[in-house]
């Protein structure tokens, strides 16, 4: 493995340009160094908690106070404490190995961590200072500070999306509020009106009335404070902007904010974000018209959904009888070590299939690198390139002619 941890502290007066191909190479090894400390955590607290039920089931409760009593409960403590010095000490491994793996950009000094590398890919260029990083793109990939009013055709400000933003914020939390004040009002109205007809209610449950009026009270609030939950989620006030190519909600998320385009249809929607260059494909491939890429994603995330379901329903219903049956369990009996890793064994190797169907499933893929274009979506329509290596896989729109 390459040592990237050196790369990061060149002389600032060495403006290094980097490669796609090395960033893949960085992404590629901090995915690595984070599976195999995932693995290596997982594989620690799977045995605690084994070590720690084999003691605590097969050793019976004793009464006296013997040394071999003390050492046992000695023995849990530390196996208890131990499982959160490994999480610490995971926590730890993974904050250097984010660390190890960023990059350094030598215009504006500021560190690219993994998570930035596809965005960078896709726009050509810092995401802090939109300068050149790359050796495919050694020119700025974006014009900053322009005046765009006559040069690019835009429906909102960077001003106006962020006070959308701020109002849709606050509308939710006004929502939320009166969903919480309500839920509490229903709560008290129904907690009288089961004190006024308590002796119905005790005629109807006996002896389980004061639980049944405890469950009608919490359920009826819940119920309140759930319709809220989900009006406050999807309500929008009236002004907030949306995109007049597909009419979809305009949010103030860095994708937006640094192309200008939509999200959803790529077309512009802010006239003073920054305009990114559109380059032509350098192949013979055809490009993906954007509803076709649209329809693509749709259809490859309905199957990966009826699939999922499907495996884990059915599979899981059908595992947990063969449980049943093959090691003769008794719905009200102790529950074993051997049962509990029977069921949970099963349980990965469906989420495994599951992985497995996602993969062959047919999606819409780069026609240079070949990567799958679903992972950000969003991204790829606002740019039109791939987040991979950063070529043209979708067709122009009309908002692209104006750069």
């Amino acid at each position: 493995m390459p040592n990237f941890a050196d790369t990061n502290h060149l002389n600032p007066s060495d403006r290094r340009l980097y490669t796609v191909a090395e960033f893949r190479e960085r992404f590629a090894a901090h995915q690595r160094a984070v599976l195999m400390r995932l693995a290596v955590c997982f594989a620690g607290m799977l045995g605690i908690y084994t070590v720690f039920g084999v003691m605590c089931q097969y050793r019976g409760p004793q009464y006296e106070w013997t040394p071999l009593r003390v050492l046992l409960a000695v023995c849990l403590i530390v196996l208890f404490l131990s499982q959160f010095l490994l999480v610490g000490g995971l926590i730890a491994c993974l904050e250097h190995i984010r660390r190890r793996y960023r990059v350094k950009c030598e215009h504006c000094g500021k560190y690219l961590d993994v998570s930035d590398f596809n965005f960078a890919i896709t726009i050509h260029c810092c995401p802090y200072c939109k300068n050149a990083l790359f050796h495919e793109w050694n020119t700025p990939a974006m014009t900053v500070g322009v005046e765009t009013a006559d040069l690019v055709h835009g429906e909102f400000t960077l001003a106006e999306i962020s006070e959308a933003q701020r109002n849709r914020t606050r509308a939710f939390g006004i929502c939320l509020a009166q969903s919480a004040v309500a839920a509490t009002i229903v709560f008290g109205i129904t907690a009288g009106a089961l004190w006024v007809w308590y002796d119905l209610l005790s005629t109807r449950f006996g002896d389980l009335a004061p639980h049944a009026a405890n469950l009608i009270r919490l359920v009826t609030a819940f119920v309140v404070l759930g319709i809220g939950l989900f009006w406050s989620l999807f309500r929008t006030p009236g002004a907030f902007p949306k995109c007049g190519g597909c009419g979809s909600m305009i949010e103030g998320t860095r994708d937006t904010h640094t192309t200008g385009n939509c999200r959803t249809c790529g077309k512009r929607v802010i006239r003073d974000a920054p305009v990114l260059r559109i380059e032509e494909s350098d192949t013979g491939e055809e490009l993906l018209d954007r509803a076709e890429f649209n329809a693509r994603i749709n259809r490859y995330e309905m199957l990966s959904a009826c699939s999922c379901a499907g495996v884990i329903g059915i599979g899981g219903l059908v595992w947990a009888r063969l449980v049943f049956w093959w090691l003769d369990i008794q719905l009200h009996g102790q529950t074993r070590i051997i049962e509990i890793v029977a069921f949970m064994s099963g349980f990965g190797v469906l989420l495994l299939i599951c992985s497995w169907i996602g993969q062959r499933l047919p999606k819409p893929r780069c026609p240079n690198c070949q990567q799958s274009l679903e992972g950000r979506r969003g991204l790829t329509q606002a740019t039109g390139n791939c987040c991979q290596c950063g070529r043209r896989v979708l067709k122009r729109t009309e908002s692209d002619d104006v750069n």
